[in-house]
């Protein structure tokens, strides 16, 4: 029988049967070769001073936030996130759209997204629904189609989350990194690849090379890992992936500088709510008004308005 980590509860009240793993492709060297040659047709570009003049990378950073808090909020695989906005940034590097259609087009991303990577894909009524219903279901579907028109069909591209997994595999087989470490180093690369998507400072960077570096990071943030050995897992990496020994080291340098920030914002934020917080309870009750029955409070996810 297999374990219950293959299999998901779902909300419509049913078991569903995950993708288990297959060593056969797993292991094979033809698949790093292939999703390295592939990575090379789908390159992105600097869209924002060649082919964007209404959309600025803040706006980018908000509406990928935004589609980042949906898969969280919905529990989609990891690899959701990572071709949504591999399918975002490709659809913005050829067509030109106006700032008001930004969140339309994260949303329509999503849904392809959830399509060709869930089991049990996001449902359009819920999207419009995350959008505080700031668009249509018939704008949803019509910009899905719209992004298949432009990308002609072809979505399923090689992602940092897909390059990260076989990365790891690769470890695993070499007997570098312990199977008692591995979950561990999985979640936390996992969260630095989402953290690394959202800035847009790497936008022309190739998936391999941030799945590389956000796995040394996490690799680096484990007290059991020396230097000496994190180096040679940088080099076994930059070897698999057939970078350049000082871009690869710069790269991960920015990698490095750019979970810092975030975190850093990340923990300056919780600081100042937990202060706010904290003031607030100190004033008397009477001072709020309850707000009408008929009244909702959308949830943050959807607090994004251009």
């Amino acid at each position: 029988m297999n374990s219950q980590k293959e299999w998901e509860w779902d909300q419509s009240g049913c078991w569903v049967q995950k993708c288990m793993p297959d060593p056969a492709m797993d292991l094979n060297p033809r698949v790093l070769e292939s999703m390295l040659n592939n990575e090379d047709r789908y390159g992105h570009i600097n869209y924002f001073s060649q082919q964007q003049n209404d959309i600025k990378p803040w706006m980018r950073r908000m509406v990928t936030t935004w589609m980042l808090e949906v898969c969280e909020e919905q529990k989609c695989e990891p690899y959701v996130f990572a071709l949504s906005c591999s399918l975002l940034d490709r659809f913005l590097s050829v067509t030109k759209i106006k700032r008001s259609e930004l969140q339309l087009l994260g949303a329509a991303c999503l849904l392809l997204g959830s399509k060709a990577r869930e089991t049990v894909t996001l449902k359009a009524e819920n999207l419009v629904i995350y959008t505080d219903n700031s668009i249509s279901l018939d704008q949803l579907l019509d910009m899905e189609l719209l992004i298949l028109l432009k990308l002609k069909w072809d979505i399923m591209v090689p992602t940092s989350k897909d390059f990260l997994l076989v990365l790891i595999k690769k470890l695993q087989l070499r007997k570098i990194v312990k199977n008692d470490d591995l979950e561990g180093i999985k979640t936390h690369a996992n969260t630095f690849i989402d953290l690394i998507l959202l800035d847009d400072e790497f936008l022309i960077t190739s998936p391999s090379a941030i799945a590389a570096c956000c796995l040394i990071s996490a690799i680096s943030g484990n007290p059991c890992w020396s230097n000496q050995s994190t180096n040679q897992i940088s080099e076994y990496l930059k070897e698999l992936i057939c970078s350049d020994q000082d871009y690869f080291h710069s790269l991960y340098q920015s990698v490095h500088s750019s979970l810092e920030r975030t975190l850093n914002r990340n923990e300056s934020d919780e600081s100042q709510d937990e202060s706010s917080t904290d003031e607030s309870s100190s004033k008397n009750d009477s001072e709020y008004e309850k707000p009408a029955s008929g009244e909702t409070t959308p949830t943050d996810v959807t607090q994004v308005y251009f």
